[in-house]
Order: structure tokens, then C-alpha cells, then sequence
């Protein structure tokens, strides 16, 4: 389901592009060992009209160029009715790889008002290991007396490359990430 409306105002939350998209400003730039030197990102409320009286969409494409001249998109939507859709797929000269939780065949269909799918259980249920192993290795790192990793600095690229999509989805236009985000 879609946040409450006063979350997802840019305001609070950043909106779509920083609430959800600095999750994949992160994993592509972890992934492509690169950062992310420009963003174009396109909108739409044609799910969630409410979203747009807090100036905000429900789904978001963003395109990103990377240092190197590598291109990448990052999909997000506010509303999926099918489970929570998290994925990645890199493509390279070579072959490519996807990773993700959904089966390699899977069926959504609505009847009598009701949905019916063999999709993975809820999105908690699928990152609860991952989460708890956050939480462990911070709390270890804290207790160790060590360097937290990734660090605060670590988050500052994706939060850019969030706030960036976020000004391109309303100036309509590319935005360039300057060499300090």
C-alpha cells in the first residue's frame, strides 16, 4: 500500500525518489563500482492521484549515467498489486545475471474481489534475515569499538543522486551530480 500521503510529500520524505530510489542509487553504484554523475527521471499518478496534491508520483523511471559511461534505470512504483517486486539485472558485453526473490514462474489474477498468486511472502518476511544481520554486524561494530561499514559518508552519493532525481522530475529536464554529489 502507498504511505500516508503526508509521508510521501517531498517535504517529508523526500518523495519517491529519495524514500524509495536511494535504496537503488546505492546497490547500482555498489554493484557498477561507480557513481552516479547524472539523473533524468519521469513521473506519473496514474495509480495514486492523491500523491500529486503533495507534489509527488506513484511510479518513477530514473535514468543514470555513471562516471565510466556506463547507463543504468531504476524503476520504482508507490503500488504494486502483485507483491513487492524487488529485483536487479545488470547486462553486460558478455552475458548478464538478475537477481531477485520472485519465482521463475509466477501468476497474479483477480477473481470475486479477491487475488490469488504463488508470489513470495511479504516483503518483512523475505528481508527479516538480511535486516537482522544489518542490525548485528552495527551493533558488533559499535560494541567492537570499530569502523561502521558502510559508513555516513557511504550514504551521501546515494542521497544525492535521490535529491538530483527529485529535482529532475520537477524541472523536467537531466540533472549533473558536480564531483562533490
Amino acid at each position: 500500500a502507498v504511505p500516508p500521503l503526508a509521508f510521501c510529500d517531498p517535504a517529508s520524505s523526500g518523495g519517491i525518489a529519495v524514500d524509495m530510489g536511494i535504496h537503488e542509487f546505492d546497490l547500482a553504484r555498489w554493484l557498477m563500482d561507480d557513481d552516479i554523475t547524472e539523473v533524468h527521471a519521469f513521473g506519473s499518478n496514474l495509480v495514486e492521484p492523491g500523491l500529486e496534491h503533495v507534489g509527488d508520483v506513484g511510479t518513477c523511471i530514473i535514468s543514470m549515467r555513471f562516471a565510466s559511461g556506463a547507463i543504468g534505470t531504476v524503476e520504482l512504483a508507490r503500488r504494486v498489486g502483485y507483491a513487492e517486486d524487488v529485483r536487479t539485472e545488470v547486462v553486460g558485453t558478455t552475458g548478464s545475471v538478475m537477481v531477485g526473490m520472485l519465482p521463475a514462474s509466477h501468476s497474479a489474477f483477480a477473481s470475486h474481489g479477491q487475488i490469488a498468486s504463488d508470489l513470495p511472502p511479504s516483503a518483512f518476511t523475505r528481508f527479516r534475515p538480511a535486516l537482522v544481520g544489518q542490525l548485528q554486524a552495527f551493533c558488533d561494530a559499535v560494541l567492537d569499538d570499530r569502523e561502521v561499514h558502510p559508513s555516513g559518508a557511504d550514504s551521501l552519493a546515494p542521497l544525492a543522486a535521490g535529491i538530483a532525481s527529485r529535482l529532475s522530475l520537477e524541472q523536467g529536464r537531466p540533472v549533473v551530480l558536480d564531483s562533490s554529489g
